[in-house]
C-alpha cells in the first residue's frame, strides 16, 4: 500500500506555490475568492439565527460554487502537471467540472438521505416518549434531540469528507464519471482515514482562526479610524477585499496540498 506523508506533501506544496505564485494566485482570486466575496456582499443583513431572504445572492452563490469547482480543478491540474499553461488547465477544468459537480452531488444527496433517516428515527423516538407520558414534546426535549442528531452527524460528516477529499485531484488527473471519481477517492483514502480526518480538522481550524483574526483586527482598526462599519460602506468593502485575498491564499495552498496527497496515493495504486 502506498504511504501518505502530509509533511512531504506540504513541502512539495510550498515549493510549487512559491515557484508558480504568479499563475496560481490570480487564478484563485478570480475563480474562488472574488465570487465568494461578491456573494457575501449581496447577502442581506439579518438578525443572528435568521435565514436571509432569497434574492440575487442565491444565484451569485450558485455561480460561486461552480467557479470554485473549476478553480480547484485548474489548480489541481497545474499542481499535478508542472509546466502546463493556465489556458490548458482551465480547458481541462471546464471539461471535468460537470463530472466533479456530479460526484459532489452524489455525496451531498447521500448525506442528506442519511440526515433525513436519522432525524426520522429521532422524531419517532420522541413521539413514542411523548405518547407514553401523554404530553407533547417540549421545546427543551426538541433541542436536546437536535443536539443528539448533530453529535451523530458530525463524525459521519468528517469521515465522509476524508474519504472524498481527493475527488478534485482525481477529476483533474483521471478519466471516468462521477461514480468512478467517488469510488477512486474512496479507494485511495483507505487505510489513511484518521490521518485525513486529522488534516481536515487542522485545515478547518487554521482557516477559521485566520479568517476570524484578520476580520477582527481589520474591523477594530476601521472602527478606531472611522467608527462603525456599515454594510455597503468603504470599510465593509475593504474587509471583503482583504478576506478575499486571504481566501485566495488558502484556496491555492489547500487545493495544491490535496493534489500532492493524491499524487502520493496514486503512485502506488495505478
Amino acid at each position: 500500500m502506498a504511504s501518505l506523508s502530509v509533511t512531504e506533501a506540504w513541502k512539495k506544496t510550498a515549493a510549487f506555490v512559491k515557484a508558480e505564485a504568479r499563475l496560481l494566485f490570480p487564478l484563485a482570486f478570480m475563480l474562488i475568492a472574488l465570487p465568494a466575496a461578491v456573494t457575501r456582499a449581496l447577502v442581506p443583513a439579518v438578525e443572528v439565527g435568521e435565514t436571509p431572504p432569497s434574492g440575487s445572492w442565491v444565484i451569485a452563490a450558485l455561480v460561486a460554487i461552480v467557479l470554485a469547482l473549476i478553480g480547484n480543478l485548474a489548480i489541481s491540474h497545474l499542481a499535478l502537471r508542472p509546466g502546463t499553461s493556465v489556458g490548458e488547465a482551465l480547458g481541462q477544468a471546464g471539461r471535468r467540472g460537470p463530472v466533479l459537480a456530479g460526484a459532489v452531488l452524489l455525496v451531498g444527496c447521500g448525506l442528506l438521505a442519511l440526515g433525513f433517516l436519522l432525524s426520522l428515527v429521532v422524531s419517532l423516538v420522541m413521539m413514542g416518549t411523548s405518547a407514553g407520558s401523554g404530553q407533547p414534546p417540549s421545546s427543551e426535549a426538541m433541542m436536546r434531540a437536535a443536539r443528539i442528531l448533530a453529535l451523530i452527524l458530525l463524525p459521519v460528516l468528517f469521515y465522509v469528507s476524508a474519504r472524498v477529499m481527493l475527488m478534485p485531484a482525481i477529476a483533474a488527473a483521471e478519466r471516468g464519471g462521477p461514480f468512478a471519481i467517488l469510488s477512486r477517492s474512496w479507494k485511495l483514502s483507505a487505510g489513511h482515514v484518521m490521518k485525513l480526518i486529522g488534516l481536515l480538522l487542522i485545515l478547518s481550524l487554521v482557516a477559521i482562526v485566520l479568517q476570524l483574526a484578520v476580520e477582527s483586527v481589520l474591523g477594530l482598526l476601521l472602527f478606531a479610524l472611522a467608527g462603525s462599519v456599515e454594510p455597503g460602506s468603504l470599510g465593509a468593502l475593504l474587509i471583503l477585499l482583504v478576506m478575499a485575498l486571504l481566501n485566495m491564499v488558502l484556496g491555492v495552498y489547500f487545493a495544491t496540498l490535496i493534489a500532492r496527497l493524491y499524487a502520493q496515493r496514486a503512485a502506488g495504486n495505478g
